[in-house]
């Protein structure tokens, strides 16, 4: 997918165009991001000096992928909002087959292409330039996600225009979970097309909703395999 040396299918950006990205938002710089498990745990990640991006925080990483266990291994994770695509290379380091990161800031999405290719997951996963939810359309036709991140700005409205787009959306495998992030001050709807919220985990001002693809029947409360 995104190989060392070329662009891959869903880049906008190749490789070699990178520095030049960063240099106009004050470069990249190596701080106290890491992937916190799995094959490359440990293992620093490139953030954005200067930026306004929220990276989602380690314990709040470390509770998502707890909860999701072994459920990650084999999966096909979509990171939508993906920033530095701290979440999204996190489930790759744990066996995920694949990731699709999905970040409208340039700067930002060259991070992500540095960050896969520093912890050589180039061949297992791609990035998309554009805005949500419109970037949903330009997902690759006939792929489908078992689990999907969306981490919007808090306060933003794209957050829930971006989940009613999934719940109406084709990309979605069967009984896939979405799991969106946001301010505990704020409750997104219980419901959004074929997405039923299921549980909800609390870490200090962030909350995770987890949403899973049903019939309409499942109701909020019910944690069971998800």
């Amino acid at each position: 997918m995104l190989d060392a040396g070329e662009a891959g299918p869903y880049s906008g950006r190749a490789p070699g165009r990178v520095g030049k990205a960063l240099s106009r938002r004050g470069g990249a710089g190596m701080g106290k991001l890491r992937i916190i498990g799995g094959d490359r745990k440990g293992l620093p990640l490139s953030s954005l000096r200067g930026s306004s991006l929220r990276p989602t925080s380690g314990r709040v990483r470390e509770a998502l992928f707890d909860i999701l266990g072994g459920d990650i291994a084999g999966a096909r994770f979509l990171d939508l909002f993906a920033g530095t695509g701290a979440v999204g290379i996190e489930a790759l380091s744990r066996k995920a087959a694949l990731c699709i990161f999905v970040e409208k800031d340039r700067a930002a999405a060259a991070i992500v292409r540095r960050n896969l290719l520093s912890g050589g997951f180039g061949p297992r996963g791609g990035v998309i330039v554009g805005s949500l939810p419109a970037a949903l359309a330009r997902l690759p036709r006939g792929e489908s996600f078992d689990l999907v991140f969306v981490d919007p700005p808090y306060g933003s409205p794209q957050g829930e225009e971006t989940l009613q787009a999934l719940g109406r959306s084709g990309c979605l495998a069967p009984a896939c979970r979405v799991i969106l992030e946001h301010r505990k001050s704020w409750e997104p709807p219980a419901r959004s097309g074929c997405l039923g919220l299921r549980r909800r985990a609390r870490y200090g001002d962030t909350t995770l909703s987890f949403f899973v693809k049903d019939d309409g029947e499942a109701a909020e409360g019910s944690v069971r395999g998800v």
